[in-house]
């Protein structure tokens, strides 16, 4: 039944075309390690939907949750939690979150925008933060931008947020099929 729901939910959300390639998915994520606590289905059933909001395939969302796990977050339930509340930052309005972007350099009012429109505007915002990031070099100064910018998650996610890259050579799910 947790497996119909998890197919049905990728192929809901553009995440996959047929009954075929969502249970390649599902297969690719159990043997590339994203059940750590037994909560790969839960996670794809719960928050696949994030992924269609940032714009990204299969590939490159279970590439995000294997490089949070890598990092050290607990299970694929708080990378994709972590990436859901991100997912609604942007998109606030928050003093925190203008904070959050201008401290990278890059426009709130621009990466608002980015995000509400969703799909591949949504990607290249998301690529752009994990990019811009990664040139803090002060690790307290990149602890508040995440902070502000994943709010709470980001005591769940710590420095595992650090490993999230978008750039093709990256994927470690390119072959779901």
């Amino acid at each position: 039944q947790e497996l119909s729901r998890s197919i049905a939910t990728l192929m809901r959300n553009g995440l996959a075309g047929s009954v075929s390639e969502a249970a390649d998915i599902v297969t690719a994520g159990f043997q590339k390690g994203l059940d750590v606590s037994g909560d790969w289905l839960d996670t794809v059933n719960e928050y696949s939907t994030q992924a269609r909001k940032f714009g990204l395939d299969a590939g490159e969302y279970m590439t995000l949750l294997s490089q949070g796990l890598k990092g050290g977050a607990r299970d694929t339930d708080k990378v994709a939690d972590s990436l859901k509340e991100f997912a609604l930052r942007p998109v606030d309005g928050s003093k925190t979150t203008r904070e959050g972007f201008e401290a990278l350099g890059l426009s709130a009012d621009d990466m608002s925008a980015r995000f509400a429109a969703g799909g591949d505007s949504a990607k290249v915002g998301l690529a752009a933060v994990f990019d811009a990031i990664k040139r803090v070099d002060d690790p307290m100064q990149q602890a508040l931008i995440w902070q502000r910018l994943f709010g709470t998650q980001f005591e769940d996610m710590g420095t595992a947020v650090n490993q999230f890259d978008l750039t093709p050579a990256k994927n470690e799910f390119t072959d779901l099929q």
